[in-house]
Parts: structure tokens; C-alpha cells; sequence
């Protein structure tokens, strides 16, 4: 107890907790934001299909040095070789997301961003076009009763 001598603290420190909810339709505007500036910068690389001849780490660092990206690359391959996935773990400073897990924290880390085409097609269908709203029907008949 706190009265006595060697007692415990009344109201002793408790870890706070620092998460923060942003709302969806902010984080869309945010990642559209986002991609808009990699397009506009030049940092943005489409490819068709992400393969490599043998799963080998050396084999990716190759194919990204042709592409002509920096040290630091956000791949999203949707739809690639488990061997590319393989391949890339190894690379410092690259890092793999699918489409579904694109967020803007990952892309204003990394400096280039390369992109299959699935890739892209699955992100567009996810964050492009109009947000579109549910609403709750609502049984007129049922509220005045």
C-alpha cells in the first residue's frame, strides 16, 4: 500500500498507448498523393513480369541495376515467381509488399518504386475511382412505429 513506508506508488507511471486512428478516406488521399509524386519524379517503374533464369539473389540485383533503380526500391510484385521472393530477401534495402499492403509510410521511405502490372491493375482497383459510401437501409415504415 502507498501510506506505509516502502509501499507501492498511488499513482505510478502506466505506458500510454500513442496509436492513432486516420480515417480511410484520408490514407486513400494520402497513398493517391503518394504514387502521383513517384509518377511525377520519375521514380515509379512498371514492368510486365518480374522472372529470373535461377533464384538467386545476385540474378535480382542484375535485373534492378538494368532497370536502372537506386539503393533504395519498394518492390510490389503481385503475382511474381516464388523464386523472385526468395531473391529479394536477401537485398539490403528492398523491400516487398503486395498490393493490398501498399501504404504511404513504405513509400516515402523508399525512394523507387517498382511495380508488376498485376500489381498495379490490383492497387488501381483498390484505391482508384470513387469511395464509395454504405449507407444503412432504413425501413421507413419501421422508424415512425
Amino acid at each position: 500500500a502507498p501510506q506505509w513506508r516502502g509501499g507501492g506508488r498511488a499513482f505510478g507511471a502506466r505506458p500510454r498507448n500513442y496509436r492513432h486512428h486516420t480515417p480511410k478516406r484520408m490514407r486513400r488521399l494520402s497513398l493517391v498523393t503518394m504514387l502521383s509524386d513517384k509518377v511525377r519524379r520519375d521514380a515509379l517503374v512498371l514492368v510486365d513480369s518480374l522472372t529470373l533464369e535461377e533464384p538467386k539473389t545476385k540474378e535480382l540485383v542484375k535485373v534492378l541495376h538494368a532497370l536502372n533503380v537506386g539503393a533504395s526500391v519498394l518492390l510490389i510484385a503481385d503475382g511474381a515467381e516464388r523464386s523472385v521472393l526468395r531473391s529479394a530477401r536477401n537485398i539490403p534495402r528492398l523491400k516487398m509488399l503486395p498490393a493490398a499492403l501498399l501504404n504511404t509510410g513504405d513509400l516515402l521511405k523508399y525512394q523507387e518504386l517498382v511495380m508488376t502490372l498485376d500489381a498495379a491493375r490490383r492497387a488501381e482497383d483498390l484505391w482508384g475511382g470513387p469511395l464509395l459510401r454504405r449507407t444503412k437501409n432504413v425501413d421507413s415504415q419501421s422508424v415512425g412505429d
